[in-house]
Formats: structure tokens, C-alpha cells, sequence
């Protein structure tokens, strides 16, 4: 397809040879004609400024790696003829301050749907699940049927990963008996902090009209990615009973 003088121009679909000699040689014969009659019509454009995005003066594909501070699964199928495996690692190098790379011996391009895809989706979970981006079940059940106050705090959060602790700034936007939301300022620096925000934190913060200063440890619950920064929202793990009746004295 891209081997014919102005492909970019106009949509194109692959041949059914093609389409399965590239993305579907893993699945039986009968369910190669099924996926492929349900495969549309593609961009052009789109596949030219990808594929030869050294030749696209507007680089429309160009991503600044600097900006990305989420987490980023890279997946790649060994057997994989259309995107091969050591194209997909490169990707996963671009990505290397926030990326973990897993590579399918037994799987190819079609990762959704070919034979085994079960422990694709079981490791994406996983992935998930292990850097917080879904909640657990006591941020659904527990921590909501607390009331809360939304007052910002000035707050400090202290991570520790491996040997190396680092606190920095942070914003509490919320706070319950249950657990909190923090923020990190857009000025902070959290891109080489998101390794250490996968499971727990400790947060140092001070209440209107007291002196003292708390600290409670927390379990993360969901983390959320925003233009301004890094947003979580935590439950208390084992919150001493002083702490928490200062809290509802706030907050009440």
C-alpha cells in the first residue's frame, strides 16, 4: 500500500492476504475471514504521517516525551509482522522515566482478540490495579460515607522508594475520617515521583487554629493525570484515634 505514489491522499483497506499474512496468521481459518470482513476502510494520511513521520514537515505525530508523567503500559507480541517487537521496545525506551515494556512470546499484532488474550487483559489489570489507576474497594464503599471538608491544606507528602525518601509540596483538596484528596502544584516536580506514588504515602499537614502538626500514612485509591499535575485520593492506613478526633472537630 504505501509502495504506490500518493497513498496519503485517499482511504485504503488491506488485501485479505495481506491482512492476514500481517495481523491475523494466529487465528484459525474460519475467523480470519469473519475479522476481516469487519476491518473498514483506513486514513492515508494518518498511516503516512506514522509510518514515515520523518518525511511529515508538520510532524504530526510528535509527541514530547518530557510532558508525559502517567504511567504507560508498552505491549508487544513477538510473532507481531506489522509492528515488530523491536519497534515496539523503542517506543517503550522513548517512554523509559514512566514505562514498563512487556513483551507476548506466543501472541502478534492482534492482541485484543487472538488466542490466549486472556493473559493480556489479566496483566493489564494487574498493571492497573499495581499503580493505583483503579479503585479500591474501600474508596467506593468506606471513605464516601464520611462527610468531608474541602477547604484546601497546605500539606507535605513524603514518598519513599527503595532507600531514597523525597517530600514535596502538596495540596490537600479534601479531607474525611476516611481519607483525603491531594494535589501536587503544576510548579512541583512530580514527573520523577510517579515510580514512587503506586501504593502508599506518608502526608504531614496542619489544621486551622491548632498548632500541632499530623501525619497519617496512606493507602493510594485512584490516581488521577491532569494538565495541572498529579491528583490522589487516599484512605487512611491504621490513623491514630488523636488524629482522627481532630479531624472530625474540623470538619464538623
Amino acid at each position: 500500500m504505501m509502495t504506490k505514489w500518493g497513498f496519503w491522499r485517499k482511504p485504503f483497506r488491506h488485501t485479505f492476504d495481506g491482512a492476514v499474512y500481517s495481523m491475523l496468521h494466529l487465528f484459525p481459518a474460519e475467523e480470519q475471514e469473519a475479522l476481516y470482513n469487519r476491518l473498514v476502510f483506513e486514513s492515508g494520511r494518518a498511516v503516512s504521517e506514522i509510518g514515515l513521520w520523518h518525511l511529515d514537515l508538520r510532524k504530526a505525530s510528535k509527541v514530547d516525551e518530557s510532558r508525559i508523567i502517567c504511567p504507560v503500559l508498552v505491549v508487544s507480541g513477538a510473532q507481531d509482522r506489522i509492528t515488530p517487537a523491536s519497534v515496539v521496545r523503542k517506543v517503550a525506551e522513548k517512554y523509559n522515566e514512566v514505562s514498563t515494556y512487556m513483551e507476548f512470546s506466543n501472541h502478534a499484532h492482534w492482541v485484543i482478540g487472538e488466542p490466549g488474550w486472556e493473559e493480556i487483559t489479566e496483566y493489564i489489570f494487574g498493571f492497573f490495579k499495581n499503580e493505583g489507576l483503579i479503585p479500591r474497594e474501600e474508596f467506593s464503599s468506606d471513605r464516601r460515607q464520611f462527610p468531608r471538608e474541602r477547604i484546601p491544606l497546605r500539606s507535605e507528602t513524603t514518598l519513599r522508594l527503595g532507600e531514597q525518601i523525597d517530600t514535596i509540596p502538596s495540596i490537600i483538596q479534601d479531607i474525611s475520617l476516611g481519607g483525603v484528596r491531594v494535589s501536587f502544584p503544576r510548579k512541583t516536580d512530580v514527573k520523577k515521583e510517579t515510580s514512587a506514588l503506586k501504593t502508599q504515602f506518608e502526608l504531614s499537614f496542619g489544621l486551622p487554629k491548632k498548632n500541632d502538626n499530623f501525619v497519617l500514612e496512606c493507602n493510594i485509591c485512584r490516581m488521577d493525570y491532569t494538565g495541572k499535575g498529579i491528583c490522589v485520593s487516599a484512605s487512611f492506613r491504621n490513623p491514630k484515634e488523636q488524629v482522627l478526633r481532630e479531624i472530625e472537630r474540623y470538619i464538623v
